[in-house]
């Protein structure tokens, strides 16, 4: 197997070694040339050895990741990159779709998303594809601005911003617009959804970074019926949080009715999309005003509801723990154990058997 050469970036020391010890490289088609603490450090590295592949953090001292793409995109075209960042980076990660950043990477790194990235970087290196594409040409033949859509966002109109995002899709498709192109498009989108939404208090920032995230690291890019699906429900999302700010007397959301349905309903398989459909709102919405208005998550609110509903049946009942798990909520007792272990750091069997006495019919 053809062997490419990558270079790792990042201003921590244990992340650096992290990545190198992730993965195998050599099975992936790669082997690291160099780890560099800066990136001034990863820019000489890159003269010297002309690594195919830079995988590099956006915060960095000496030169910054999007300073450092710039300078090797003026050099070299066809170098692929990969970042490495967090959530609250939404600038970088604009940046990084300005530049064509194959595979944008959320800390911490998983290794499954890793493999998977470097797969895709292998086989377009493979391939001899070039990593930037050409469209000097298809900004004039779309007829379609995103003002319109703006505007649409800004008065809070969903049908108006899901019609405008149906016709800027159907433009895509029909002109076959570049990887390149509607990375560019859909981060103005993002870019626009983010900045507007902190200015009425909605942060949509890592709803953004997760939907970066998803079409980078997945593919999505190339599937363009999901890009548009979860665009609308982002501007869905959005649509109502403007409605929200504008009738604030009238909240949309009445987190308190949110949490009694919890509290009748948490031993039934419920999530937050089906809670969602049952009040009649958007799934993001509703879990962006959970997280504001509680301080917790809508996952983590349930899951400690459903664990203290469980430890109030350990001490009260002799259901054995599978039936606890079942009577909470989960559908399996894997996912009770995982949850209760995060919760708690100890297996529902060591827990009743310290705090109740334990049941004699429990496996450990």
């Amino acid at each position: 197997m053809k062997r490419f050469g990558a270079i790792i970036a990042d201003d921590e020391a244990s992340i650096r070694e992290g990545l190198v010890g992730l993965t195998d490289w050599e099975s992936h088609g790669f082997r690291i040339l160099g780890l560099a603490c800066d990136g001034l450090e990863a820019f000489d590295l890159w003269q010297k050895t002309k690594a195919e592949l830079l995988i590099t953090d956006m915060r960095m001292p000496g030169l910054s990741g999007p300073e450092l793409m710039r300078k090797i995109r003026e050099l070299d075209r066809n170098t692929r990159f990969i970042v490495i960042s967090g959530y609250k980076d939404f600038g970088f990660a604009k940046a990084a779709i300005e530049y064509n950043v194959q595979s944008y990477l959320l800390k911490p790194i998983d290794a499954k998303e890793m493999a998977i990235a470097l797969q895709k970087v292998f086989q377009a290196l493979n391939q001899n594809h070039p990593s930037v594409f050409e469209d000097d040409d298809i900004q004039w033949r779309l007829d379609w601005s995103n003002g319109t859509l703006f505007n649409a966002l800004e008065n809070g109109g969903r049908t108006e911003s899901s019609r405008e995002i149906q016709r800027l899709f159907s433009l895509l498709r029909n002109n076959h617009a570049s990887f390149l192109f509607v990375q560019s498009i859909v981060g103005d989108i993002l870019g626009y959804l983010s900045a507007k939404g902190e200015t009425i208090g909605y942060d949509m920032r890592r709803s953004c970074m997760e939907y970066i995230s998803r079409y980078f690291t997945s593919g999505m890019a190339h599937d363009l019926g999901n890009m548009q699906t979860e665009l609308n429900l982002l501007c869905e999302a959005f649509c109502a949080a403007i409605c929200d700010a504008r009738q604030a007397a009238k909240s949309v959301i009445r987190i308190k009715e949110i949490t009694d349905y919890l509290h009748k309903n948490y031993s039934s398989k419920i999530n937050l999309r089906s809670v969602a459909a049952s009040f009649y709102v958007n799934p993001i919405y509703l879990g962006q005003v959970f997280r504001k208005k509680t301080g917790s998550y809508f996952n983590e609110y349930l899951n400690k509801l459903r664990i203290e509903k469980a430890i109030e049946l350990m001490e009260k009942t002799s259901m054995s723990l599978s039936e606890i798990a079942s009577a909470t909520g989960y559908s399996n007792q894997v996912s009770f154990y995982r949850v209760f272990k995060e919760l708690l750091n100890s297996n529902p069997a060591d827990f009743r058997n310290k705090h109740y006495g334990g049941d004699k019919n429990e496996i450990h």
